[in-house]
């Protein structure tokens, strides 16, 4: 039988009676690549990721759709902006390889939260993460050329190449796809 502490837990030593609780308040959920799990309406989920890769994004007026983040095996997502704000957003959450989340709704969540202030403690910690995460993306975006981003795309995010489309990484890094595939023709004659 699959245990939901077999994922979530591997790196945190929680008592038994917060792990208990937690797991009569998950579930799992099998989704297909191209499956919207949030789309603009309210966030009310947190997806845990046990397998497969879903893209966090919004779409423009032109249609054009701007990746903000990837979750893989081991990351937690949900439309944060949403949360805090207790209200509907554009920003979505698409997935991209066909995967298997583990879900727990927020409402419950923030009485968890409230009732054990160490599960509190550590999922702050996992959002300060999150926080530096994204302000060194931002820094990369404002001082680094797309190559430069490009070739730090291929470094944290490596293990991604095989199953995002050439769209994708092109809209995570805040370029065409023409602009991506001279970059990575330029890159690909350096090695």
């Amino acid at each position: 039988m699959e245990r939901i502490s077999d994922y979530i837990f591997t790196d945190n030593p929680f008592s038994e009676s917060i792990k208990n609780e937690i797991f009569s308040n998950c579930s799992f959920r099998n989704v297909k690549k191209g499956d919207v799990i949030k789309d603009s309406e309210k966030s009310t989920e947190a997806f845990f990721v046990i397998s497969g890769c879903l893209i966090y994004y919004c779409t423009d007026e032109f249609g054009k759709n701007h990746i903000l983040h990837f979750a893989t095996k081991g990351w937690w997502i949900t439309d944060y902006i949403s949360l805090f704000k207790n209200q509907s957003t554009d920003y979505k959450i698409e997935c991209i390889k066909d995967s298997r989340l583990i879900v727990l709704n927020t409402t419950v969540l923030e009485e968890l939260y409230h009732k054990y202030p160490e599960l509190e403690h550590h999922q702050r910690k996992n959002l300060e993460i999150q926080v530096l995460n994204l302000y060194d993306r931002l820094m990369g975006q404002l001082k680094f050329t797309a190559k430069e981003r490009y070739e730090q795309f291929l470094t944290s995010y490596s293990f991604l190449i095989n199953y995002v489309s050439n769209y994708q990484i092109a809209s995570y890094l805040g370029i065409t796809q023409e602009s991506l595939s001279r970059i990575r023709a330029e890159v690909s004659t350096k090695k």
